[in-house]
């Protein structure tokens, strides 16, 4: 929040949202920014156990993990991690570069309804600086995103 004459501050709160969700992709885009992916991570992995029980699933299940540079017109500004559960280990590098996740994940059937998402701020670490190509220790924004829905089970968690 910015105030005049006292800067810019983190405030404690929540805030809610209306409406269908909508992927951050397709909010670039519907802001006519061209958004496009850098896949960092795309792998077939043990689910950790707060993955597992963020999607629903028994411990030593698989999972898709991605992880990736999230780019509006050319520009790094985030970096995206998912955990998705092995039926859709068959999207693509292509398809994850240049599509949005929720709209490939509606192609093979999940049905998104609720979210619940946690943003936040650190100072970004020399790894973070340099995937995003940044200088300084200029902060980026953690996120913890549960997406309940498929069927009435997990389909995400990222």
């Amino acid at each position: 929040m910015k105030s005049r004459g006292i800067g810019t501050q983190v405030v404690h709160g929540q805030l809610t949202r209306d409406g269908a969700l909508s992927s951050l992709f397709e909010d670039l885009s519907r802001m006519g920014k061209c958004p496009s992916s850098i896949v960092l991570t795309h792998e077939l992995v043990t689910a950790p156990p707060h993955v597992a029980e963020a999607l629903d699933m028994g411990p030593g299940v698989k999972v898709l993990h991605l992880r990736r540079i999230r780019l509006a017109d050319g520009v790094p500004f985030a970096i995206l991690e998912n955990y998705l559960p092995e039926r859709f280990a068959a999207l693509s590098h292509g398809q994850l570069e240049q599509g949005s996740l929720y709209r490939l994940m509606r192609a093979r059937g999940a049905t998104m309804q609720m979210a619940k998402q946690n943003i936040g701020a650190i100072r970004a670490s020399d790894g973070g600086r340099s995937a995003l190509w940044e200088g300084g220790g200029l902060p980026t924004r953690p996120g913890s995103e549960e997406r309940p829905g498929c069927r009435r089970r997990a389909c995400h968690c990222g």
